[in-house]
């Protein structure tokens, strides 16, 4: 009887030691994919950190051939570090946040950011126009914010567009890291289109050609 017992509260003692250590290691692999996360990101951010300060180092005038390339690599890469930089501050400012909640924080600053660098863009294609049209260059610079509302219901409604993302930080699709950079880097990779049409949009439109200007001839 007392063997029975004995046996009986070694097998229970045996399950339970069991169950420990595949709950800590269980843990161990989270904190451990957590990290390779944080570490990838991280380089993967430090590398749109040289393409910001080689980018905006770069100077070059609105009618140069190349301006519009420049500034799409400009604030492609400026946008995706600036939230990135929100990112990690939400991150170690509160130690549970809610992803839902930040990606609307990273959404809302992606709208901010985009639209004043679409409109400086645009001032600066109107540069030498006589009679510029602001309220076009206003109105035009709508469309890389509107793009960016577009891929942000696209990426979080579809996990097709994050699944690389799962697969190159080594996570799973419950990864709050993983997500977020997925809606970062399809924020960012939209101004592609959306700034080129914003660009030839504004080159059209922005300057108002049909204001004919009457020179008085000085008299002799």
């Amino acid at each position: 009887m007392n063997q029975d017992f004995n046996v009986s509260v070694n097998d229970d003692f045996s399950k339970t030691n069991n169950i420990s250590m595949s709950e800590n290691s269980m843990k161990t692999d989270l904190v451990s994919t957590e990290n390779n996360e944080k570490i990838i990101a991280l380089i993967i951010s430090i590398v749109v950190l040289i393409v910001v300060i080689i980018t905006w180092s770069v100077k070059n005038h609105p009618n140069d051939s190349s301006y519009m390339l420049l500034q799409i690599l400009k604030q492609s890469s400026l946008i995706y570090l600036v939230l990135q930089m929100t990112l990690v501050i939400i991150y170690f400012k509160y130690n549970e946040p809610d992803q839902t909640q930040t990606s609307y924080i990273l959404l809302v600053v992606a709208i901010i950011l985009s639209y004043c660098l679409s409109v400086f863009m645009g001032y600066a294609i109107t540069s030498e126009c006589k009679h510029p049209k602001r309220y076009s260059i206003f109105t035009n610079s709508l469309i890389v914010p509107i793009s960016i509302i577009g891929v942000y219901l696209l990426v979080t409604n579809i996990e097709f567009m994050r699944s690389g993302f799962y697969s190159a930080l080594n996570s799973t699709n419950e990864s709050y890291i993983a997500n977020l950079v997925a809606i970062s880097f399809w924020m960012a990779m939209i101004i592609f289109p959306a700034l080129t049409v914003t660009y030839f949009r504004l080159e059209e439109k922005a300057c108002n050609t049909d204001i004919i200007e009457i020179h008085k001839i000085p008299q002799k």
